[in-house]
């Protein structure tokens, strides 16, 4: 009788070596069907507060149950690649960063955006890092926004310390402070919104962060966020702003904005206010809506706003 066969485990940097070859090529590399079926069936994480869109990875391999410490085993397709990347991420980020930088190109690309999702919650810092290394410029400054996002929940200063420092081309910087911005605005709105009464965001980000810091900053302080919305020099943030701010406050107590209304002096913040606040009454007080609407002085805004009232009855 034949003894009994030992078996053997590869070691982990043979696995590694194994996985950046196939990542690279994009090589099948065939498991047992049971295992190719498991892989098959199980759901993807969902990658936190971003979805993965383009990246790949929409099926998690079975090792990512058994909680792998480095790149797994028995990988089918190079999309099962990028799924166990992501596995791997979550139980040994800094590695699975290290071995997602030293591939090249496209596989790169798609592998760092895969550790940027997974770690940024935990490790926020080294998905910013991570983010910094994708070369595609659309991705990097996507996945640049998401983790600086992350990143200012817990350290809103390091994240306005990285866009200080930015010298992005003005369509990624862009797609980096819709996102960043208002991470920033969730912990200290009061900080983004000197930044935009400074004029100190890029023009094409500016309606984003607006609106999410007029809202966190209404629900936080509404009496603050009031004022900074109608000492707003440029006439047309403070349109932009005062629907937000009027709408929200109405929700938290609707009779509260009307004697905030009544104070201010007549012209076009107190047309905007009188304006916003009969929007937000159109449905649930439809004659009171009425009456504030024929507070506004400049005829154009006060027609529009009655016949909005009307339709919305």
């Amino acid at each position: 009788m034949n003894p009994p066969r030992r078996q053997t485990t590869m070691k982990p940097l043979i696995r590694v070596t194994v996985l950046m070859a196939a990542l690279a090529a994009g090589v099948w590399m065939a498991g047992r069907p049971a295992e190719n079926e498991a892989m098959e069936s199980r759901p993807a994480k969902s990658g936190r507060n971003l979805s993965r869109g383009a990246l790949p990875g929409d099926q998690v391999p079975a090792a990512e149950a058994e909680g792998p410490s480095a790149a797994p085993d028995i990988l089918a397709s190079t999309d099962h690649t990028i799924a166990s990347l992501a596995a791997w991420s979550g139980h040994d980020p800094d590695a699975a960063a290290s071995w997602a930088m030293e591939l090249d190109g496209e596989t790169r690309d798609r592998a760092l955006g895969v550790v940027v999702v997974e770690v940024a919650g935990h490790s926020p810092a080294l998905a910013v890092r991570c983010a910094e290394g994708i070369s595609d410029p659309r991705q990097r400054g996507e996945m640049l926004g998401f983790a600086l996002a992350q990143q200012a929940t817990s350290n809103a200063a390091a994240t306005l310390d990285w866009l200080a420092k930015d010298r992005s081309e003005e369509e990624i910087r862009t797609l980096i402070e819709r996102s960043a911005l208002p991470g920033v605005a969730e912990v200290d709105p009061a900080r983004v919104a000197r930044l935009l009464a400074e004029g100190n965001v890029t023009p094409k980000a500016v309606d984003a962060v607006l609106a999410a810091t007029v809202q966190r900053w209404t629900q936080q302080d509404v009496h603050a966020a009031a004022a900074w919305v109608v000492n707003f020099e440029d006439e047309t943030m403070m349109k932009a702003a005062m629907p937000s701010l009027i709408g929200l406050w109405t929700k938290q107590e609707q009779e509260a904005p009307a004697a905030w209304i009544e104070t201010l002096a007549a012209g076009p913040a107190r047309d905007e206010a009188c304006a916003a606040y009969a929007a937000a009454l159109a449905i649930v007080a439809p004659a009171e809506a009425e009456t504030w609407a024929a507070k506004i002085g400049e005829k154009g805004l006060r027609a529009e706003t009655l016949v909005r009232i009307r339709r919305s009855r």
